[in-house]
């Protein structure tokens, strides 16, 4: 598998498992209060905003001039932190009345999740000779 690839593996595979863990814990988190709709969108999005930010990084990974690296995580964490309270903002204004704290918070920390798999992807494909 190429250096490239094995990049965007562990998000996928974290995606899989957080989806799935949502689809078996559905009853338990419903009685909780917490809409697992939102929980599924915000993976979603989780996903291809960390992908996409991923790639960009793969790309600036791959210079010969360390600052592009640089600038593209500060780059990249500023749009990750636009796009979800923009998300947040909106998820707010549309829901008014049915807005569930309890399954923001925990997108919140499914964002955490991403950015650990993130920060593990691209800091071993820096190790490596051919990245």
């Amino acid at each position: 598998m190429k250096p490239g690839q094995k990049l965007f593996l562990l998000p996928v595979i974290v995606f899989v498992l957080i989806t799935l863990a949502v689809l078996m814990l559905s009853g338990w988190l419903n009685a909780k209060g917490v809409n697992t709709m939102v929980l599924y969108l915000s993976n979603v999005l989780l996903l291809i905003l960390h992908l996409g930010i991923l790639a960009f990084q793969y790309k600036a990974l791959r210079s010969t001039n360390p600052n592009v690296f640089v600038r593209s995580v500060i780059s990249g964490m500023m749009i990750k932190m636009l796009v979800i309270a923009l998300a947040v903002i909106g998820y707010n204004v549309l829901s008014r009345s049915t807005f569930n704290k309890e399954a923001v918070f925990i997108s919140l920390l499914l964002y955490l999740v991403y950015l650990s798999a993130e920060v593990y992807s691209i800091s071993r494909l820096n190790r490596e000779k051919s990245a």
